[in-house]
């Protein structure tokens, strides 16, 4: 095997810019690996302990605050629920929103689908969300969340909408759906043995727990929602670095482009 290389200085320069580059990636890995602990944190202490209260009170769900109120998921929610009828798709039209779709509280279309205008208008027959709405995932995965996007959309199996039937703070609650309390609740009210997933009767014995203060509600859920995007611009410099990485290795180490010494 022959290999084409540059003189030694060359070489040197080449190594040190691709290091330089490797170092940024790595701090930027850092940086998304101690905010996502942080946030972790900060789930675990706003959701259970909230914004200033010094006196608590035990619950069936754990300690909270004396200021918070629990009461029954559809209580406080309608479920929108198109499981049972999925539609037929087509090669465009409104997008379809699947369980695979939703991950890390966000819209993802690794697999994109569509519907048919016709067929959006004859199958979403049992409510339409809105943009404040949540997305729930009832299995494979179970417990995931995201909110309602402002686009039109069609969704059915393995995915429900909860909507605020009162003044709640929608970004609160999806956040709350997602601290480990919620999410053992889900685990222990789910049935199946290949696929494990929470039925619509279920929904009924899930609790919820939160501030009656809607301005609380809303706090909690804007600290929440500035370390996600924190966390998301992080992972989209860490593309640009990637991708930038990529393109040196390419020009550099073929001679594409030279370096000066």
């Amino acid at each position: 095997t022959k290999i084409v290389i540059p003189p030694f200085p060359e070489q040197q320069k080449i190594a040190s810019i691709l290091s330089k580059v490797d170092e940024q990636i790595e701090q930027t890995e850092q940086i998304i690996e101690k905010t996502e602990l942080l946030k972790k944190c900060l789930m675990q202490k706003l959701l259970t302990k909230g914004i200033g209260h010094t006196k608590f009170k035990k619950t069936e769900l754990g300690e909270i605050p004396e200021e918070w109120e629990i009461k029954g998921l559809t209580k406080v929610f309608k479920i929108i629920d198109y499981r049972g009828r999925t539609p037929p798709f087509s090669e465009n039209g409104i997008p379809y929103i699947g369980a695979d779709n939703i991950k890390d509280a966000r819209i993802v279309f690794n697999k994109r689908r569509y519907v048919s205008e016709e067929i959006y208008e004859k199958y979403m027959t049992r409510g339409i969300p809105n943009t404040d709405d949540i997305l729930f995932t009832t299995e494979a995965p179970l417990g995931s969340v995201a909110q309602v996007p402002e686009y039109k959309f069609c969704f059915a199996q393995r995915v429900v909408v909860f909507q605020c039937e009162n003044d709640f703070s929608p970004l609160f609650f999806m956040y709350l759906l997602k601290n480990k309390i919620m999410q053992k609740q889900f685990l222990d009210w789910a049935t199946g043995t290949t696929v494990t997933g929470i039925s619509s009767k279920n929904m009924k014995f899930i609790k919820l727990y939160y501030p009656k203060n809607i301005q609380e509600q809303k706090q909690i859920g804007r600290v929440l929602e500035s370390v996600d995007k924190y966390i998301d611009s992080e992972k989209e410099n860490l593309l640009s670095l990637q991708e930038l990485k990529k393109g040196l290795m390419q020009d550099l180490l073929t001679g594409k482009v030279r370096v000066r010494v």
